[in-house]
C-alpha cells in the first residue's frame, strides 16, 4: 500500500466514516503492524531500501520511523518470547535509525546500515 493510499484511507476513515482520529490511528497502526511483520518475512519488497535506492531519503526516513514506532509498541509482546533475539535486533535497528537521522544524510551510509539490518533479520530467521 503506497503512502498516498494509506493517507487517503486514513483521511476517509477519520472524516467520512466518522471514526475519529483515535480509532483510525489504531486501525492504521494495526494495518501497519500486519504489513511490517509480513514484510519481515519476505525479501521481495523492503520499503526503506526501495525509497533509499530511489534517492528518496525523506521517504526512507519516514519508513524507518514507522519501524521504530511499531517495534517499540510490540516490545511488550515480543521481547518475552525471545529476549536474546530481541536484543540482537534492537542493536541492529539503532545504527539504521542513526544513519537516517544524521544531520547530513549520506545515502551510502544509510544503505549500508539498512543492509546490515536486513542481514540481522535474515540471520534470526535462519536464512544465513
Amino acid at each position: 500500500m503506497s503512502t498516498t493510499v494509506g493517507d487517503t484511507g486514513a483521511d476517509f476513515l477519520t472524516v467520512n466514516s466518522g471514526w475519529g482520529q483515535g480509532i483510525t490511528s489504531s486501525v492504521m497502526a494495526a494495518m501497519l503492524a500486519v504489513a511490517l511483520f509480513t514484510q519481515l518475512g519476505t525479501r521481495r519488497y523492503t520499503p526503506w531500501i526501495y525509497w533509499l535506492t530511489k534517492g528518496q531519503l525523506p521517504a526512507a526516513k519516514a519508513r524507518i520511523k514507522d519501524l521504530e514506532v511499531e517495534w517499540d509498541a510490540a516490545e511488550a509482546g515480543l521481547k518475552p518470547r525471545a529476549a536474546d533475539d530481541w536484543h540482537v535486533l534492537e542493536k541492529a535497528i539503532d545504527p539504521a535509525l542513526s544513519a537516517l537521522r544524521a544531520d547530513t544524510l549520506a545515502q551510502a551510509d544509510c544503505k549500508a546500515a539498512l543492509a546490515d539490518l536486513l542481514k540481522t533479520f535474515d540471520k534470526l530467521q535462519g536464512k544465513t
